[in-house]
């Protein structure tokens, strides 16, 4: 009799116990399904507001492009050509800075790099160019050959940032393309 008592007794708690397990198992595994789905959507909200970002970025290196073009095409002059470019730039850059919820989208740095390296080197050298031809247009001896060619490095920086930002956007598209499959 002691024995069939003790089994009623124990019965209730081994079965307890496996329950307590299951439900630990089971609410594991669907946290872990949470975070995965949470962590997909944040990619995915990320990789949005980066693709916007280059899109603009995008739509601001063809208006450069298309400058150079009418420059080497010799319908705009250089000092246009280079007043152009520093509004352009800057506007752009004012604008992006305000407009961008810095609140909202801080996790973008978490999956994409926006500012890369090597733009922003060529950024930088054409920063440095453009501080060149303000020097040799100031001076006495102005060199139209000399500026021309500073001229032509820019475009062509212009169209390596132009590359560059393409393949920042196939990289996004790959990335959400392999979380998909």
């Amino acid at each position: 009799m002691c024995i069939v008592e003790f089994m009623k007794f124990l019965f209730p708690i081994l079965c307890g116990v496996i329950g307590w397990f299951a439900n630990v198992i089971w609410e594991n595994s669907k946290y872990k399904r949470e975070q995965k789905t949470y962590y997909w959507k944040e990619k995915i909200n990320a990789g949005k507001k980066a693709t916007e970002f280059y899109l603009e970025y995008l739509n601001l290196l063809n208006l450069f492009r298309l400058q150079f073009k009418l420059y080497k095409e010799s319908f705009i002059d250089g000092e246009s050509l280079l007043i152009l470019i520093q509004q352009k730039e800057i506007e752009f850059y004012s604008q992006k800075l305000k407009q961008f919820p810095h609140y909202e989208y801080h996790h973008i740095n978490l999956f994409y790099e926006l500012i890369e390296d090597k733009n922003y080197q060529t950024v930088n050298e054409n920063t440095e160019i453009l501080q060149k031809i303000n020097r040799i247009s100031q001076s006495e001896n102005v060199m139209k050959n000399e500026i021309s060619e500073l001229f032509d490095k820019m475009g062509n920086n212009y169209e390596k940032l132009y590359s560059n930002v393409l393949l920042q956007l196939k990289k996004i598209q790959k990335d959400l393309e392999d979380e998909v499959k």
